[in-house]
């Protein structure tokens, strides 16, 4: 499947089947165009099918929005953060509609990995430098109503095992994390304890 001038960053696959690929789209020199939809959605076959989120829709800057962003999906949902306008957006899988747009100001560019759980609640993870060397890892979910990010206490979701880690994605209500310098995957429970 070839979808330049598109260049994808983040995939994510849809509970429908389809792909979701968050990218920006380039000149023969590889600058971002001014303007283009950061959201591709393409069907099983490769097809584009749609798109969603154009370039204006964020914060303006030197790069696009999706630079350096993350992406994930719930059942009902598509997640976008965009780490260079601190900006996060859900978008229906389905029809491509946009349903929600929050800024986040608190919103780190050292964030690593966000997941939306099962009633679509948002969590990302981060590292945290103390004197220019990591000290820990963060994990924070997002409050939709404040539109910040609030640090969760992840020493109490995962015990004293390890302090670095990153989340990979979700399944249900826990978060599939990586664990470790030894890459150990850890499913930990947010609503309910841990597994």
């Amino acid at each position: 499947m070839t979808t330049s001038p598109f260049a994808a960053g983040h995939v994510v696959f849809a509970a429908d089947g389809t792909l979701w690929a968050l990218g920006r789209v380039h000149s023969a020199n590889y600058d971002d165009e001014p303007e283009y939809d950061c959201l591709r959605h393409y069907d099983t076959t490769g097809k584009l099918i749609g798109s969603a989120l154009p370039r204006s829709s964020f914060a303006p800057g030197r790069i696009g929005p999706a630079s350096e962003s993350l992406l994930t999906a719930s059942a009902d949902r598509i997640g976008v953060v965009s780490l260079t306008s601190q900006e996060y957006a859900e978008i229906s899988p389905t029809t491509g509609e946009v349903l929600g747009h929050w800024k986040v100001p608190n919103l780190s560019r050292k964030s690593t990995g966000a997941a939306l759980l099962k009633g679509n609640e948002l969590y990302i993870s981060g590292q945290r430098y103390v004197d220019k060397r990591v000290a820990a890892a963060t994990l924070s979910h997002f409050n939709k109503t404040t539109g910040a990010l609030e640090e969760v206490d992840a020493q109490k979701l995962y015990g004293d095992r390890e302090k670095w880690f990153y989340i990979m994605g979700a399944e249900e209500n826990h978060l599939v994390l990586r664990m470790g310098p030894s890459g150990v995957m850890a499913w930990v429970g947010v609503a309910g304890g841990s597994e």
